[in-house]
């Protein structure tokens, strides 16, 4: 009897166990189930929380990119409008230069030549940053004279070395070969930036520059350039704040010795589109010493020759470029024929035999880009060897470059034309016009 009513009382006492055990577990499920529609709540809003957000980004992009294109819209057009009269500027002073002139008025033109210069230092900086932020920038490749570069870069910088009587040296390494193939232009900007600015900041001591031979192999060599300066030195800390745009280590450089702290952060764009790195190393008090690498073509070796008069077309529309463009090419005694628009040029070319055809893109009429099909649809409808065609610009609208190439142009020269560059070009024009007739 006894057994049974505690076989009952343990029956009972599970019974209440396990019914307290449902409740328990009902609750814990409705428990879950409220905390899960919690989470989906919570995750429905943090979905459209983040579509906001990528629509938010996505807009704010367009924008962005909007207003980009827009900037180079702009700056395409200020560019033109202020490089080609800064081209008449710079062009005719230095025609000016030439002449005979009194010591005052040499004075007067230098001058000018100088606030020319620095304008135009100051617009191509500009620009440069521009091309750089919409990686547009591209290297102008031909064979040129490494040492006359490295001398072009010394003359605008040796005349402040003298003027802060600071001694001064270079070295070029005699395994170096005489000619080379990269854009001469580009590394003589580099050369000028990395050499003005151990000027500027140097009052007593030394500026060194060394280049030397790295590495090669069989179509290329690397080349290291050493700047050193005894100037006021760099804290560690900034040594590669430097290298960002507008940033100078002392502020008060801009208003002792002006610049927009652009030179280094495009330098350092232009030498990693040669293939090399740029850095510094430098203690504050001690000095400075910025280095980079180059990584340029080997070229063919040249053959001697006397020089050849070339039968060139111009295409220029504008008067002040036209007499320029005619002196430099009159300084070689080249055979000039000017036209003043595409369909002047088209016609000149039908007429006569040119070695080479300097063309201006934009022009009344027909464009030089609409003038070159033309003279490329001629030139295969008769026959006629290819004529070499040359573009001349003003213009900084990114894909310049590429359209040029498109329309059937051989090669690019900005304004204001370098004549230096404009000089190299037309040798190569003769060493291919000899090439052709073998």
């Amino acid at each position: 009897m006894v057994s049974l009513e505690i076989l009952l009382v343990a029956a009972a006492l599970i019974a209440t166990l396990a019914v307290a055990g449902w409740a328990q577990s009902a609750r814990r499920t409705r428990e879950l189930r409220t905390e899960l529609a919690d989470l989906r709540q919570q995750l429905a809003v943090r979905t459209r929380d983040v579509l906001v957000e990528r629509e938010t980004v996505r807009t704010e992009r367009a924008r962005a990119d909007q207003f980009s294109e827009a900037k180079a819209r702009f700056l395409t057009v200020v560019t033109h409008e202020l490089r080609t009269p800064m081209n008449g500027v710079l062009g005719m002073t230095d025609l000016a230069l030439s002449t005979r002139l009194t010591p005052e008025q040499r004075e007067y033109l230098l001058a000018v030549r100088s606030s020319g210069e620095t304008l135009l230092a100051l617009l191509n900086d500009l620009l440069d940053l521009t091309k750089i932020e919409a990686n547009a920038m591209e290297l102008s490749v031909r064979a040129f004279n490494v040492r006359d570069c490295i001398l072009d870069a010394l003359r605008p910088v040796i005349i402040v070395i003298r003027d802060r009587q600071l001694e001064f040296d270079y070295y070029v390494a005699d395994d170096i070969p005489e000619l080379l193939i990269g854009d001469a232009m580009r590394l003589r900007q580099i050369l000028i930036n990395l050499l003005g600015n151990a000027a500027k900041f140097t009052d007593e001591g030394r500026i060194d520059l060394a280049v030397e031979r790295r590495s090669d192999d069989d179509s290329s060599l690397l080349l290291l350039f050493r700047v050193h300066d005894s100037g006021v030195g760099i804290p560690y800390e900034q040594q590669e704040e430097i290298f960002e745009p507008f940033h100078q280590a002392d502020s008060s450089a801009t208003r002792r010795h002006g610049g927009a702290g652009l030179g280094l952060s495009i330098a350092r764009q232009l030498v990693a589109l040669m293939g090399g790195m740029l850095w510094v190393e430098s203690d504050p008090g001690e000095g400075s010493t910025f280095y980079f690498t180059a990584r340029l073509g080997l070229a063919p070796k040249a053959h001697d020759s006397e020089p050849e008069i070339l039968d060139i077309l111009l295409v220029e529309d504008n008067l002040v470029n036209q007499r320029v463009a005619e002196a430099l090419l009159g300084r070689q005694h080249h055979r000039v024929v000017v036209a003043r628009n595409g369909v002047e040029a088209v016609e000149a070319f039908g007429a006569a035999t040119f070695d080479l055809i300097l063309m201006d893109l934009l022009m009344p009429e027909m464009d030089g880009l609409e003038a070159t099909r033309q003279i490329r649809s001629i030139e295969a409808a008769t026959g006629h060897l290819r004529t070499r065609i040359v573009a001349m610009t003003a213009s900084n609208e990114s894909g310049d470059r590429e359209r040029c190439l498109e329309a059937g142009m051989d090669d690019f020269l900005p304004k204001p034309v370098d004549a230096r560059q404009l000089f190299g070009m037309l040798s190569q024009v003769r060493v291919q016009s000899r090439s052709a007739g073998t």
